[in-house]
């Protein structure tokens, strides 16, 4: 299972979320109360980058038309086949570590 390395200084602050290219693919990072999450940063619908978001709590919503996605689990809150891929990652101090399991895959 494929491992990778963000430095705390690409992580976005408390509340707010980062869209970050990690070996070819667009992920976004959530940062929810000093806890992280990320998905795949593209929304199901067109495309918009959830990255750059609204956060509420746990729930981001897409800049450009509004669906809505828990970033703990990628459920699409707006359309019951929007789902997208979240993937777990975790705190190591300097730096966190995103786990891609299976490895990414190529959506567009």
């Amino acid at each position: 299972m494929p491992e990778y390395t963000i430095p705390r200084t690409e992580a976005p602050p408390p509340g707010e979320g980062r869209t970050l290219e990690i070996d070819g693919h667009d992920i976004a990072l959530y940062n929810v109360d000093c806890v992280f999450y990320a998905t795949d940063d593209f929304c199901k619908h067109r495309g918009g980058h959830l990255g750059e978001g609204a956060l509420s709590e746990t729930c981001v919503t897409c800049p450009d038309h509004g669906w809505r996605y828990d970033v703990t689990s990628g459920q699409c809150l707006s359309h019951p086949n929007g789902d997208i891929r979240a993937y777990p990652v975790r705190d190591a101090g300097d730096h966190l570590v995103l786990t891609a399991d299976p490895p990414f895959e190529k959506l567009f």
